[in-house]
């Protein structure tokens, strides 16, 4: 009867096994199938580090019953080995001896610079952040500047001092009520020109670049925020308890996931159409090129295979541990925020920083043209 039980167990442990597999392998197909007809490999792709860690648990599990079928999910990790560079990285770059040619970038999603909480604490954190790291190049977005004089809101001509870009930075605004925001890109070299790419299908998402002369090179620095989720307090409220004990009657949690699936899926359908556009535009760059933005999507998706094809991802190159930008609680972290560049560079000490100032983490790393 035991060796029955035991039998039984096992079945049920394959099946589920099986199906975990699938699911990891699914993900990997997120990277090359359009999420806009692909939904539910887009879906495996975005929680990829999770199926990942369930595989792994299998393995353990098999391990521990002595059984083979350790193989299933082992084979199955291991098909998928590029994507495991892309979630985690053991040892990062240092900067080397010869600085020369070495510009420092950042990329940071500020969060309207808590303009509609007035939080002045989080803002006074973010400026001073940006005072003390000192970048060559900042791309930030969700950008904010009040548009009336007695606003008490840092100012863009403040942040040029500050960021020592005097006339050299590129600010793109949409005005909605009495604030400006968008995006913008400081930069200490001399911007020699400066241009915007439309996504056709969105009213705030959209890119910007900037073409910049490094002594004797010049080079395009794109900023990028792909198409918004556009989470509500009440999706986030619910993400929360959805991975934490607090109980969730069968309606609340039919209702909840079902909102959130369906932003997930708007917001998946828009960036794939809007990935293909700034392809078409970096290929048709005459400058090597940077990458910067919040990119609303993890290194296992669409978006992210599209420009990884082109360039280089900055903190596979040099980054160290996860590397996770947008932490929603301690079970819900992602990678959405990106520093990519032309092959032509060579990328050191990527870092990501923990400043609970915004509801992004900043990205940052040294780049030297080789």
């Amino acid at each position: 009867m035991a060796k029955d039980k035991i039998s039984f167990l096992n079945i049920i442990f394959l099946i589920c096994n099986g199906l975990a597999a699938v699911g990891l392998v699914a993900a990997y197909l997120s990277n090359y199938l359009n999420p806009k007809l692909y939904f539910l490999t887009a879906l495996c792709g975005l929680f990829y580090p999770y199926i990942v860690a369930v595989n792994i648990c299998f393995i353990i599990l098999w391990l521990i019953r002595k059984r083979r079928y350790c193989f299933i999910s082992l084979l199955t990790i291991l098909l998928g080995f590029n994507s495991l560079q892309r979630l985690y990285q053991f040892q990062g770059e240092d900067i080397p001896s010869d600085t020369t040619n070495l510009v420092k970038v950042l990329s940071y999603n500020v969060q309207i610079l808590d303009a509609y909480t007035k939080k002045s604490a989080n803002r006074e954190t973010i400026i001073r952040f940006l005072q003390e790291e000192s970048p060559d190049i900042t791309c930030l977005q969700e950008y904010c500047q009040h548009n009336t004089p007695q606003t008490d809101f840092i100012t863009t001509s403040e942040l040029q001092q500050l960021l020592d870009a005097k006339d050299n930075y590129l600010y793109m605004p949409l005005t909605r009520n009495s604030y400006q925001f968008g995006m913008v890109i400081f930069s200490r070299y001399p911007i020699v020109h400066r241009g915007r790419v439309i996504f056709s299908n969105a009213k705030t998402n959209h890119a910007m670049y900037a073409d910049i002369k490094i002594n004797e090179d010049t080079i395009r620095v794109y900023n990028i925020h792909f198409q918004s989720i556009h989470f509500g307090a009440e999706d986030y409220m619910f993400a929360r308890q959805a991975t934490s004990n607090t109980d969730i009657s069968n309606k609340e949690w039919k209702k909840g996931s079902m909102r959130i699936l369906r932003k997930i899926k708007r917001g998946y359908s828009k960036r794939s159409a809007q990935v293909d556009s700034i392809v078409n535009h970096i290929e048709a760059s005459p400058y090597k090129v940077i990458v910067c933005g919040d990119f609303n999507d993890t290194p296992c998706s669409y978006t992210y295979k599209q420009i990884r094809n082109l360039l280089d991802d900055a903190f596979v190159e040099s980054g160290k541990g996860f590397g996770y930008s947008m932490i929603i609680n301690r079970l819900l972290s992602f990678r959405i925020d990106y520093i990519f560049h032309d092959k032509s560079f060579r990328s050191y000490e990527f870092k990501t920083k923990v400043i609970k100032a915004s509801d992004h983490y900043p990205v940052s790393a040294f780049l030297k043209l080789e």
